[in-house]
């Protein structure tokens, strides 16, 4: 039986993580009680185990594919931004010499 919970446990993450460094630690925080806490008499199977590892690594990929979209996505807003202003600039410009 757990009979205290520390200040990180409480709150799941230490402070100042975020991101995928807080899944991480999250993950093998949990990983770390589970193999302390399990049944001696029924341990956890070495498959279960791969397969919680496997998602990890498939939620840590995805999760860096997010951020890399995020990115090409202020890129591109940034890119149509600039491009709608020198078109309405050349547009104005045009229109005062005409």
């Amino acid at each position: 039986m757990i009979s205290s919970v520390s200040a990180t446990q409480a709150s799941g993450l230490p402070s100042g993580v975020s991101g995928n460094k807080a899944t991480q630690s999250q993950f093998l925080q949990l990983l770390v009680a589970q193999l302390r806490y399990q049944d001696p008499m029924s341990p956890v199977s070495g498959t279960q185990m791969m397969g919680q590892l496997m998602q990890m690594q498939t939620l840590d990929a995805l999760l860096t594919i997010e951020q890399e979209l995020k990115g090409v996505t202020v890129t591109t807003s940034a890119a149509s931004s600039s491009t709608a202003t020198s078109a309405k600039t050349a547009a104005s410009s045009a229109t005062t010499k005409g």
